[in-house]
């Protein structure tokens, strides 16, 4: 796929790992016409949880996520690969994730195996860190997708794994390649999401209208704009300060679905990956704290 950077790098010159295939041009058509906008579809489902949960208010956007999420589950993993796609499954997630346990487990699931893959890509990698991100916290005390009225997901959701199975397979599947992860334009973003979730906090980036929490994931990132040429920031100027990892706040994560103490091993076994053995040499860490994408992951995992 177009949208790898530096694969070779992170598994050491092999390809021996899973590739999704390439994402089925009608599934997209099918999700891109689906009549959904993330902000509408909060609103529809914050009302219908103010209401009792009323069967004949369920939300209706809510509805065709789910239903999108059931049908498409097979090709999250190839869709996540593709500039339009991508942005139709974070946009599932972000209506979905929050609302539902299952429809977390579901898209999770969708990427086991292939994690590796997705983390080196432009697009995939986003997808990770949504799903990752939103599959932890819930906005509403029961999962909705399993009301009365809402679609039915198939009989495959009572053998998937629990939503912490998924993130230990997760941890599993990227500690080998942690420490070339940790350089990778995209891997080390996937892995300082993947350290907050183990660690059960979130980064909260300071901005003139106050801490706002930083989203992995861009549900419309759109195409590639053309540069511009930069200002040189006067003295007093903060803006570009705001986003740093060193910066940012670190508050201890609210209505977590799992407790930060059930990852205490994955948390600890990443970190070795990540950091290396004793034995090894001082200044291996060195590079990798002086490395402008392992540097702000370093910064969060001490933090």
């Amino acid at each position: 796929m177009g949208g790898e950077i530096g694969v070779s790098k992170v598994v050491d010159g092999s390809s021996a790992y899973n590739r999704p295939r390439r994402p089925n041009a009608d599934t997209i058509n099918y999700l891109r016409g689906l009549p959904l906008d993330v902000d509408a579809a909060k609103n529809e489902i914050s009302l219908f949880l103010e209401s009792g949960q009323q069967a004949d208010d369920f939300p209706q956007s809510l509805a065709a996520a789910i239903s999108a999420v059931d049908e498409v589950r097979l090709e999250i993993a190839s869709l996540a690969g593709d500039e339009l796609g991508s942005q139709c499954i974070e946009t599932l997630a972000h209506i979905c994730s929050p609302f539902s346990e299952t429809a977390s487990r579901v898209l999770l699931s969708a990427c086991s195996g292939y994690h590796l893959h997705l983390a080196t890509h432009r697009y995939g990698s986003h997808v990770v860190q949504s799903i990752l991100q939103l599959a932890v916290s819930s906005m509403a005390d029961d999962d909705i997708a399993l009301h009365s009225e809402a679609p039915p997901f198939g009989s495959y959701v009572e053998n998937l794994p629990s939503l912490q199975a998924l993130i230990e397979e997760m941890v599993e599947e990227l500690s080998p390649s942690a420490p070339q992860l940790a350089i990778h334009v995209c891997g080390s973003h996937v892995l300082r999401t993947l350290l907050c979730v183990l660690g059960g906090v979130d980064l909260l980036a300071s901005g003139p209208q106050g801490d706002k929490k930083i989203d992995s994931g861009a549900v419309l990132r759109g195409r590639t704009k053309s540069k511009k040429k930069k200002k040189k920031p006067g003295a007093d100027d903060s803006s570009g300060a705001s986003s740093h990892a060193g910066t940012m706040r670190i508050v201890y994560r609210k209505n977590s679905r799992i407790s930060m103490a059930s990852f205490a091993t994955q948390l600890e076994d990443l970190t070795r990956s990540l950091l290396g053995k004793p034995t090894d040499s001082p200044g291996e860490l060195q590079q990798l704290a002086c490395h402008p994408s392992a540097g702000p992951l370093l910064i969060v995992l001490l933090r």
